[in-house]
């Protein structure tokens, strides 16, 4: 069943995790420097997801699932225009 998980409430614990299953998951982390990374919702301005379960490791797999495909049209859009 799906469920709406606020992140911004998220403790320092809680996001560590919910990164590491976004990175377990093959999501992209080489923008974890800047001020808001793809694998941190809560630094969004809509920090509410919609996830499955109970665990946020797997939530962080989901939130890459979801966003896979933006991002990667994103960094193939970014990649075509620095050549």
């Amino acid at each position: 069943m799906t469920r709406k998980i606020d992140t911004a409430n998220f403790t320092d614990e809680q996001r560590q995790e919910f990164v590491e299953g976004w990175e377990n998951a093959g999501g992209y982390t080489d923008d974890m420097d800047s001020p808001a990374p793809w694998a941190c919702p809560w630094h969004h301005g809509n920090a509410v997801i919609e996830v499955e379960g109970d665990d946020i490791a797997l939530w962080g797999a989901q939130w890459w699932a979801q966003c896979k495909d933006e991002i990667e049209e994103l960094l193939k859009c970014e990649e075509s225009e620095e050549d």
